[in-house]
């Protein structure tokens, strides 16, 4: 297998992490994927119109069906990733904002699972720390937080997305308005890409080729 450079002015001008793994996910020919916590928007849903066969899994009913109304996914599971019971390994998982909501300890064995179900690729989306909710109720809270280094020791690659203290709790804009929020984001991000300690979102990959081998991406 080999990586190719998305070279696209646009990427090269706000690279962002979703679009990295869907352009590794194409150039490496990955055809199998499961969305862990999938709701109203998955990386996976574009790769579709190419032959990509994608799976939504969500512990709850409501959101399950949210992803139907939308066509996310090709299949859904109605579950809880922790104990359901998947036979299938699949080329790719990915699981966005669901790791900040399960205590430290409990998302370790999460990323376990998930790095021996994938056979190639692992994708994982959180807020850059801590990021506190204490206004909703379980399980939207917010439990843990999660940092650059936590992945790096995983054998990851972090990326970042959003520059740090720009959006408080649930993305919402601190100071400015949504749309100049918006401008300083874009404007920022070839910045804040390769630097997630100044993310407010960091999106770790683990890529592992054909022979077992991890590798930086």
């Amino acid at each position: 297998m080999s990586v190719r450079s998305f070279d696209s002015w646009a990427e090269s001008l706000c690279p962002a992490p979703r679009r990295r793994v869907q352009r590794l996910i194409v150039d490496l020919k990955l055809k199998t994927g499961l969305d862990v916590g999938c709701g109203a928007a998955s990386p996976l849903t574009a790769l579709r119109k190419r032959g990509f066969h994608s799976t939504g899994l969500d512990i709850s009913a409501a959101s399950i069906q949210a992803a139907k109304r939308l066509d996310l996914h090709d299949e859904y599971v109605e579950g809880d990733i922790r104990d359901c019971e998947l036979q299938e390994q699949y080329d790719v998982i990915t699981c966005c904002h669901v790791i900040e909501h399960l205590p430290r300890e409990e998302g370790k064995v999460l990323l376990s699972r998930l790095e021996k179900m994938a056979r190639h690729l692992v994708y994982i989306e959180t807020p850059n720390g801590f990021r506190e909710q204490v206004s909703v109720e379980l399980p939207q809270r917010h439990l843990s937080g999660w940092f650059s280094h936590d992945f790096i020791a995983r054998g990851y690659t972090v990326f970042g997305s959003g520059i740090k203290g720009i959006r408080g709790s649930y993305g919402v804009t601190r100071v400015l308005s949504e749309p100049l929020t918006r401008t300083v984001e874009r404007a920022t991000q070839w910045l804040v890409f390769r630097n997630p300690a100044v993310a407010g979102t960091i999106g770790a990959v683990r890529f592992r080729d054909e022979h077992g081998n991890f590798r930086n991406v």
